[in-house]
């Protein structure tokens, strides 16, 4: 689950989860979302106008709309669940381990690519290392795992 922060007033900022402008919406996509502009409303994304009304953000983009400042962060928190297999799902393999993540294993969603590892006692695969392999989200199982604005790498 992305977050898109809010400054107020500047340098303060606040998670939301909504960008709450009319004419302004996201759609969540693996990795990111997706920005959809109303015709003739003003929004910038990195300095830069939405052509077409649609934008794939990335993490860490800056979106202006109207006085207020946006930033999107891709990442969120990793949460520990029980695997549980979804009809429409294939068989998910563990990539550090390569072994089977079975139902009803501790595992983690990766929240950046969605992929699963296992996070058992014997077997901490998502905490192996400190990011995943395939995206590069932080691995810690905390709120620390998530990029905040008005740190040094901003």
């Amino acid at each position: 689950m992305s977050s898109i922060w809010r400054e107020h007033p500047p340098g303060e900022w606040q998670a939301t989860r909504t960008i709450g402008h009319e004419g302004v919406g996201l759609v969540e996509v693996p990795g990111g979302a997706i920005l959809l502009v109303r015709d003739g409303v003003r929004v910038r994304v990195n300095g830069e106008p939405v052509p077409g009304g649609v934008r794939v953000l990335d993490h860490r983009d800056e979106i202006l709309v109207g006085a207020d400042r946006l930033l999107f962060s891709a990442q969120s928190a990793p949460l520990v669940k029980v695997f549980a297999l979804t009809p429409d799902q294939r068989p998910a393999v563990c990539p550090i381990c390569r072994g089977p993540v079975r139902e009803g294993m501790r595992a983690v969603a990766c929240p950046g690519c969605g992929r699963w590892f296992h996070q058992l006692d014997d077997k901490p695969c998502w905490t192996y290392a400190p990011t995943c392999r395939f995206c590069q989200h932080p691995t810690p199982l905390d709120e620390a795992a998530t990029w905040r604005p008005g740190g040094d790498d901003e």
